[in-house]
């Protein structure tokens, strides 16, 4: 897409299968939103908010996560492949079969339970 949207709010939405690729969301609120085969490839979403967000089978692959917030997010299939998820906060989400492959986890800190449950680290 190659749009902007940095400091928007889209808390609550249902945001399922929107393509958000390569899109600037820095600072973006999209707590308890609904993001379901989601695509975020690419995008700059350093410091967005993702708090109680239900996330399932959407791509983060080659993004920027730098200091996201995941808190409390039931997180299914997602791929973070290549990500860049330093300083990224993850407490109290359930992570269900995601993949986090090449991804930068530099600083983020996963329960034993979130591992054992990571499809790759």
């Amino acid at each position: 897409c190659g749009c902007v949207f940095d400091h928007s709010i889209f808390y609550q939405c249902d945001l399922s299968r929107a393509n958000l690729g390569d899109t600037s969301l820095q600072n973006t609120d999209f707590r308890k939103t609904i993001l379901l085969l989601t695509n975020f490839e690419g995008a700059n979403c350093r410091q967005a908010k993702f708090n109680d967000a239900r996330v399932t089978l959407a791509t983060f692959n080659d993004a920027r996560l730098m200091q996201a917030d995941f808190s409390g997010a039931l997180l299914q299939g997602v791929e973070f492949q290549r990500a860049d998820l330093t300083g990224a906060i993850f407490e109290n989400a359930i992570l269900k079969h995601c993949d986090f492959s090449g991804a930068d986890l530099t600083g983020v800190y996963f329960t034993p339970e979130q591992k054992s449950s990571i499809r790759k680290v």
